[in-house]
């Protein structure tokens, strides 16, 4: 056989020698970042949480794709007490499994890229929310996007000019608190006081309220994820 000839063979046998050790390497590193012995925690139960706090609702239970989604580094496993602790210290954290639903909630969400989150968290699972109160600043904000698409955004903030920023039609549960989407110049749309407490409702009534974790019996016993 040519001696050239050897040579590629053995060069194409290195290449993939060299590609599998790389993949077997990353997927030990993958697996060591999932470990539930990280950080020497144990599984305990959910913690309340939700005021002055931002926090998206996803409709799956698959938290390690929804890390891949944010593009979280120095990913572990978290149990509720410590990952609530991180949430409010700029972590995010990845809840475990709430019925059909996982919250991913803290305060390091870039400002403007939440509706962007949501968007491409809806086209991987069909339905996301996004909710955020901080009674000092006076912001409450809620958002809902199904498949991709953007279906209803309130945010109320003494900021705005209006008080308010609104897309999409009124859900029933806003109507309690907020009349928009008016036919006519002359019906001038009335935003009633919004609060924190607000928030927590609508988000009961979209999906899951972070104030009542506590009292759920739907909570699946397992560590949820931290990450940057």
């Amino acid at each position: 056989m040519d001696s050239k000839i050897i040579i590629r063979i053995l060069l194409i046998i290195v290449v993939l020698a060299v590609s599998y050790l790389l993949k077997k390497t990353l997927a030990r590193k993958q697996e060591v970042l999932f470990d539930e012995s990280d950080n020497n925690l144990e599984i305990d139960n959910a913690i309340d949480f939700g005021y002055k706090m931002q926090w998206f609702a996803v409709k799956t239970d698959n938290k390690k794709r929804i890390a891949e989604i944010l593009k979280l580094q120095k990913v572990s496993n978290c149990n509720w007490e410590l990952g609530i602790k991180k949430a409010y210290d700029n972590s995010i954290f990845i809840t475990p499994q709430i019925g059909k639903w996982t919250l991913v909630c803290g305060n390091n969400f870039s400002y403007g890229t939440e509706k962007q989150i949501l968007i491409e968290l809806s086209k991987e699972f069909g339905e996301a929310q996004f909710f955020a109160t901080h009674r000092v600043s006076d912001y409450h904000c809620w958002m809902k996007a199904i498949d991709g698409k953007l279906i209803r955004l309130f945010t109320y903030s003494d900021e705005y000019e209006n008080g308010y920023i609104m897309e999409g039609e009124t859900t029933e549960i806003e109507k309690k608190y907020v009349v928009l989407n008016s036919s006519t110049e002359d019906d001038a749309a009335h935003i009633d006081f919004i609060d924190e407490e607000i928030v927590m409702e609508i988000a009961e009534n979209w999906s899951i309220n972070p104030t009542k974790l506590s009292q759920r019996k739907d909570v699946k016993h397992e560590f949820g994820i931290l990450g940057l």
